[in-house]
């Protein structure tokens, strides 16, 4: 196939991924550019001629990328890469070319390549102004409490309560904030992260954190570019950012 592509993408080990993916499915693909936040990819695309293609993670390093729609008039086919759930971004598809669900499939890749080819050219493929108010109900689309156990007894915990969650191997407890009491949830972190909350006010700092932004106290620079973040709540291990999501944590933090 002889195009060009672009890969917008803040997370190293996913743009490899991708970039994998799309080289496998076609060596003779030219990828242009691989970059990783709003303000980088509007720099590129209003100085370079827009490849035929375009890769767009949903959160970038410094906000969404249906921020870079409101700044740059993009005319070429989108593929969005997301995390959140299918259901409540099908609508998606009316207005982009495609969208894919992390971790991302090859087969479901070469679906998403094979519309691309089908089209009778690369041409404009304008993306409808409307695109950010999608995103913005996607996000709403998150719980405001949790059934949690507590020995054998069952009731919820609102949203507003909650300090972090973490898991202990398969198991996944949710701790309050002013007490700092821990209770076991039927959630895997996965889900919490990519489904229940809400990304503004959670974060998932590692495999085995989620934080609330009201709980973060301070945050320290640590070895090898990563962070080490204090939380109000006690927690029995070091709470460390890796490097690849340090300057995802920042912006998020400072939303």
């Amino acid at each position: 196939m002889n195009m060009e592509v672009l890969i917008v993408e803040d997370e190293r080990l996913s743009r490899e991924r991708l970039s994998e993916l799309i080289l496998r499915y076609d060596p003779q693909i030219k990828l242009v550019g691989s970059l990783d936040s709003v303000e980088e990819t509007v720099h590129f695309l209003q100085t370079h001629e827009h490849p035929d293609l375009l890769f767009f993670d949903i959160q970038l390093a410094d906000g969404l990328s249906f921020e870079i729609f409101q700044q740059v008039t993009v005319r070429k086919p989108i593929i969005f890469t997301t995390a959140y759930d299918q259901y409540a971004l099908k609508s998606f598809e009316v207005n982009s070319l495609d969208y894919l669900i992390k971790p991302i499939n090859y087969e479901r890749l070469v679906q998403a390549l094979k519309k691309y080819q089908s089209l009778e050219g690369p041409s404009d493929n304008t993306i409808s102004p409307d695109i950010a108010k999608l995103v913005l109900q996607s996000q709403k689309i998150h719980k405001e409490r949790f059934l949690v156990k507590l020995g054998r007894k069952l009731f919820y915990k609102p949203v507003a309560e909650i300090g972090y969650f973490y898991a202990d191997g398969k198991i996944v407890y949710l701790v309050e904030k002013k007490s700092s009491r821990k209770f076991l949830i039927d959630h895997t972190l996965d889900e919490l992260a990519n489904k229940h909350l809400d990304p503004g006010h959670f974060f998932r700092i590692n495999r085995t954190f989620i934080i609330s932004i009201e709980s973060v106290m301070e945050v320290q620079p640590h070895s090898n570019q990563r962070l080490l973040v204090k939380l109000n709540q006690t927690h029995n291990q070091d709470l460390i950012v890796s490097r690849e999501r340090s300057a995802t944590f920042k912006a998020w933090l400072n939303y």
